[in-house]
């Protein structure tokens, strides 16, 4: 699509001009817009080249030249289109066989420009600033890159919010976390600080692994390196060391969402995979990784469902319940289906539960299904605002269930203290028991 043919030429071009390492040094977004303006200002000039002159020995030369580069250009996006429509997969080292081409045309597309309004010393402007900016790179960012994490304080840590205090095999302590952005989208990266304590010199070189795991424990994304970026093995650690240690974690493009993502720590020796086993604060071992923080991943596009049936509660004014939807046969031993559309009304700061019961004339409770939204994937304390929230909950009749006409009652309640959110229809009426009566149904014989 066309969205994605944009995407995939402006990573192309931005990590052809200016990314370095392994794709994780990038410079100031101004120097993008920059070289943005050159090429423009270049393929102008290309055109005027094209139409202001008369056939002459040059004119095929360059003609040349520039499908030669187009054509090279046209491999790194049809590995995109190959890959799932991944940009990645459309590095700038690409177009490194195109380069003499793509010199030659940005010099004579500046230099045709410099000739509209007589002679102009562009081409000379644009000549000595790309070899100032080839002399400054190594300074301004790959230097800092590489550079060695700056040494903290234990006072310096003990003010950050997220403290954490686990042990990684008497080796190492993880003192405490931060993330950049507590709201994400599939493909975009979040970056992750963790501060780490040496607890002892160590001979061996330990890999962390951070993800971001999904709803259901996994994940296709990581960052695996020694940490530092590389540039502080812990066989370089002194003991009592306190530093901060930068990851970048991109959220992988078929990550369920909206759900909530978390945090995942691991230190091991590779190639072996010898983890070193972790405990919280209290000295209890917890495994061989530690899972900690709350991220929303969310979605782009906005949910706008065809809701069967519409509704109009209010939980708390906190939450509306908008609309249901209910299939499956309502007969002993099969599963009704229930989807309920949920509505934030204002920000929430707990994770509260729902509970879907089944129950007949006299109030008796015959199925249910309790658990936060979304099959426990997505907690009310990460809605924002006026989302739409498509939950799905199933029900399992029982085989022994009596013939009759039943009543399915929905709501949310606090897992800690068990109390309902008050649940209040159109009119302003409190239903009975904060239980608000979606439908009946009928089992038949």
């Amino acid at each position: 699509d066309v969205v994605t043919l944009q995407r995939a030429v402006a990573y192309t071009l931005n990590t052809f001009f200016a990314l370095f390492g392994w794709g994780n040094v990038a410079a100031d977004s101004a120097i993008y817009d920059v070289y943005a303006l050159l090429l423009a200002v270049a393929a102008v000039g290309l055109l005027l080249f094209f139409l202001r002159r008369r056939p002459e020995p040059s004119l095929p030369c360059v003609a040349v030249l520039l499908a030669a580069f187009l054509a090279v250009l046209v491999l790194p996006l049809l590995l995109v289109a190959a890959h799932d429509q991944e940009v990645s997969f459309a590095p700038g080292r690409y177009l490194l066989p195109g380069i003499s081409a793509f010199s030659v045309l940005l010099f004579v597309g500046c230099d045709e420009v410099s000739r509209f309004r007589g002679r102009s010393p562009l081409p000379t402007i644009l000549i000595v600033a790309l070899l100032l900016f080839a002399v400054i790179i190594p300074f301004r960012y790959i230097r800092p890159a590489y550079a060695r994490p700056p040494l903290l304080s234990p006072a310096d840590v003990q003010s950050l919010e997220h403290q954490v205090s686990l042990n990684f095999g008497d080796r190492i302590e993880l003192l405490a976390y931060e993330i950049d952005r507590v709201e994400l989208e599939p493909r975009q990266t979040m970056g992750v600080t963790l501060y780490w304590r040496a607890l002892t010199e160590m001979e061996q070189d330990y890999t962390v692994c951070v993800r971001l795991l999904g709803p259901d424990g996994e994940t296709d994304s990581a960052d695996c390196t020694y940490p530092g970026r590389g540039n502080y093995a812990t066989s370089l650690w002194k003991a009592d060391e306190i530093f901060p240690d930068q990851y970048s974690v991109r959220i992988p493009r078929d990550f369920p969402a909206p759900s909530l993502g978390q945090i995942n720590v691991a230190v091991f020796r590779y190639p072996e995979e010898q983890y070193l086993p972790v405990a919280d604060a209290g000295g209890t071992e917890i495994g061989l990784s530690a899972t900690f923080g709350r991220v929303k991943v969310g979605s782009s596009e906005e949910l706008d469902p065809d809701i069967a049936h519409r509704l109009s509660y209010n939980l708390g004014d906190t939450i509306a319940l908008i609309g249901y939807a209910l299939e499956g046969t309502p007969s002993p031993g099969n599963m009704l289906t229930l989807t309920l559309y949920w509505s934030p009304l204002a920000s929430i700061n707990e994770d509260y539960t729902v509970f879907v019961h089944l129950v007949d004339r006299d109030g008796e409770l015959w199925a249910q299904h309790d658990g936060q939204p979304r099959s426990n994937t997505y907690p009310t304390g990460l809605w924002d605002e006026g989302e739409i929230v498509e939950d799905e909950h199933g029900l399992t009749l029982p085989v022994d269930i009596p013939s009759g006409t039943y009543e399915i009652r929905v709501g949310m309640y606090s897992l800690d203290t068990m109390q309902r959110l008050p649940a209040v229809d159109e009119q302003g009426n409190r239903q009975r028991d904060d239980a608000i009566p979606l439908t009946e149904v009928t089992i038949a014989p």
